[in-house]
């Protein structure tokens, strides 16, 4: 509920918001061995609050799982779901060329930390159809089981 309250309003939510659901989830989930986090760190500050509250209840990020996509198809792909979904932010190239930036500022970093942490790193084609990634990501997940 907090979320969609922030949400509706039109704010961000937090890291620090983001952090405790997790771990709230973590908490009320003792069942499971172990958490599939979708988009999720994507700068270093979110990357190492996760990994602080991991530590604190014995977890830890054993792998990452990277779509890597050329930018001519992520733009190509975000106005198409701009056509489907009417989504106006999709639709505006500064906003999508924006947010790749973002990406290569704020999120690829990460990639150096990953692997410095002993994090294992799988960079997944993303050119390819959405049934041939899925089973690319299905098959790395598997062999983490």
């Amino acid at each position: 509920m907090r979320v969609k309250n922030l949400i509706n309003q039109g704010l961000l939510v937090s890291d620090d918001v983001i952090i405790e659901i997790i771990e709230d989830v973590i908490d009320h989930s003792k069942e499971f061995s172990g958490f599939l986090y979708d988009g999720f760190p994507r700068t270093i500050n979110q990357f190492n609050a996760l990994n602080s509250m991991l530590i604190k209840h014995g977890y830890k990020v054993d792998a990452v799982i990277s779509l890597i996509v050329e930018e001519e198809i992520i733009i190509k792909r975000m106005l198409k779901r701009a056509e489907l979904e009417g989504r106006s932010d999709d639709a505006n190239i500064d906003i999508v060329k924006k947010r790749i930036e973002t990406y290569r500022t704020q999120t690829e970093p990460l990639i150096e930390i990953f692997l410095k942490e002993g994090i294992d790193y799988y960079p997944v084609a993303g050119n390819t159809t959405i049934e041939d990634t899925f089973k690319h990501i299905c098959k790395i997940l598997d062999n983490l089981s």
